[in-house]
């Protein structure tokens, strides 16, 4: 969603392989519009009917590769020298999500580019090896070999591609001895699986990716979480009515409800981009400090002022008459002001903790030049990677049902991409079912990153659609759009569609909502 100066207007809303795979995908012409009207318009349509389960709810958790991390595997073995690669732009895990001797597992590989001719080594301390024989290649630069463990016990996982022998990525993995444990059904929602992470979570924890699920350590993490997208830029032109003070009542406020993730906007185009990456820093130590995470949106589709200085250019109209960025922005316009505000701020905060994801920008498509978008999303994606090879990153769009079925599937099939979004006002869920289906095919999560009702009994309409998305059809999060704790308005906020205490008048039963969800799904 967008909003003018912050202020609430809203628009009609990866052994070997044969061959080096190029993951690009299909350009065919787009339709020019959404698939019914945006999210924004307060009418999608009537629901979809259910077709796809997203998919069985045990999966290979980042808990099972950890990358140089593990604990100590006794006093009487020899330490296990597997240290990761730093900046690897890989990733791995083990299914079952509990690798266990004797039964056979599958260890999985992604990269960010191709690679030919990989050699996958399994070694424990004693020097004892397992074998790897090779499964296939899934779409992309996805790789997958069989693994039969023979014993119990931490093993070190070491990838190498040829001619130079090059080391690409290298984790541990502990294998239980006896059969791995059942995790029944995916009851979309129910315990199965990881242990859930809902207690404390220590401090320092990486989010990560396993299959379909998020990861807090070794947890499974599923959350209620919040749009405070200004927060960065508290006390500045941006938003010269929200005291820098109050980004802490802010988050205070957040964590009181329940929430696990926030959502901010980072950039800026009033200042340079370090004195607005430095601003950041104050809202991840905050989220940091409380158990949280913030998922950082690094531009925005609109002329909020909410995008990298000098980009100011690369707004046009729409057929539909709204401003937004343009597809010579998508072509190669971005390499001017955004990739460097990346590289700067991704750069500064690539190894900080509260960083749940980089988001390539709020509600960004490109319906003139689909390849042109593809070949950003690689783009920005591998630098990101590069970056930040600890976080996750994904694109924040409305919906990807501005592309064709097939195009959906492989621009979420990119190793650079971790999870889908929606962005679903007044439980459309025309888009979410969409949205659900395509991530359901390429085994990452979906979540709503956008949510709100626009009138009548809004806590029970939030209630049952948070009932509906998480509980029942298992969407990993859910998050409320334009939250103001605040007394009074601070540009923050959203007349229509925001949770708040000036606007409305139902603050308390929104909160208990949340709290209870909260409490609920983690």
């Amino acid at each position: 969603m967008t909003v003018a100066k912050l202020q609430p207007t809203h628009p009609p809303g990866w052994a070997i392989m044969l061959a080096l795979c190029a993951l690009g995908g299909s350009c065919a012409d787009g339709n020019g519009v959404y698939d019914g009207p945006r999210p924004d318009a307060r009418d999608a349509g009537p629901d979809v009917p259910e077709t796809v389960d997203v998919g069985p709810d045990t999966v290979p958790p980042d808990g099972a590769i950890d990358e140089g991390t593990a604990g100590d595997p006794g006093p009487d073995t020899p330490p296990l020298d597997c240290e990761e690669v730093p900046g690897s732009i890989a990733r791995g895990w083990f299914e079952p999500a509990v690798p266990a001797a004797p039964e056979r597992m599958v260890f999985h590989l992604e990269a960010a580019e191709p690679w030919a001719n990989l050699e996958v080594t399994i070694r424990d301390a004693w020097g004892a090896s397992l074998t790897p024989s090779w499964i296939g290649v899934d779409g992309g630069y996805h790789w997958r070999w069989s693994v039969e463990p023979t014993v119990a016990g931490l093993w070190c996982v070491t990838v190498r591609t040829d001619p130079s022998s090059t080391l690409r990525w290298r984790g541990t993995v502990r294998i239980a001895a006896g059969p791995a444990p059942d995790a029944g059904p995916d009851d979309g929602g129910g315990d199965a699986g990881p242990e859930d992470a809902g207690g404390e979570v220590p401090p320092g924890t990486f989010v990560s990716i396993a299959g379909t699920e998020f990861m807090a350590g070794s947890s499974r993490l599923r959350f209620i979480g919040v749009n405070l997208r200004g927060l960065p830029h508290f006390g500045t032109p941006q938003l010269p009515y929200a005291p820098v003070s109050t980004i802490e009542s802010e988050l205070d406020a957040a964590q009181g409800m329940g929430v696990r993730v926030i959502r901010v906007f980072g950039a800026a185009n009033d200042a340079d981009h370090a004195t607005v990456a430095a601003r950041l820093g104050r809202v991840l130590d905050g989220a940091a400090a409380r158990g949280m995470w913030v998922i950082v949106a690094l531009t925005d589709f609109y002329p909020t002022g909410l995008f990298p200085r000098g980009d100011e250019g690369m707004f046009g109209s729409s057929p539909d008459g709204y401003t937004i960025l343009t597809a010579d922005f998508f072509r190669s316009g971005y390499r001017t002001n955004y990739l460097p505000w990346v590289r700067e701020v991704v750069g500064r905060y690539g190894s900080h903790p509260a960083v749940f994801a980089w988001e390539l920008g709020n509600e960004i498509k490109c319906d003139g030049d689909h390849a042109a978008f593809f070949a950003f999303v690689d783009e920005v994606g591998g630098v990101i990677r590069s970056l930040a090879p600890r976080h996750l990153v994904t694109i924040g769009m409305i919906t990807s049902r501005w592309l064709s079925d097939g195009e959906a599937r492989d621009l979420y099939r990119r190793p650079v991409i971790d999870f889908a979004t929606v962005h679903d006002y007044n439980a459309a869920h025309a888009f979410t079912e969409f949205e659900r289906s395509v991530a359901a095919d390429v085994g990452k999560p979906l979540i709503v990153e956008e949510a709100g009702f626009e009138s009548g009994d809004r806590a029970a309409a939030t209630d049952a659609d948070i009932r509906y998305n998480v509980d029942t059809r298992g969407l990993r999060g859910y998050m409320q759009w334009g939250f103001m704790s605040g007394p009074s308005d601070n540009g923050n906020g959203d007349r229509q569609f925001g949770m708040d205490r000036v606007f409305h008048s139902d603050w308390d039963a929104l909160h208990a909502v949340y709290r209870a969800a909260a409490d609920r799904i983690r």
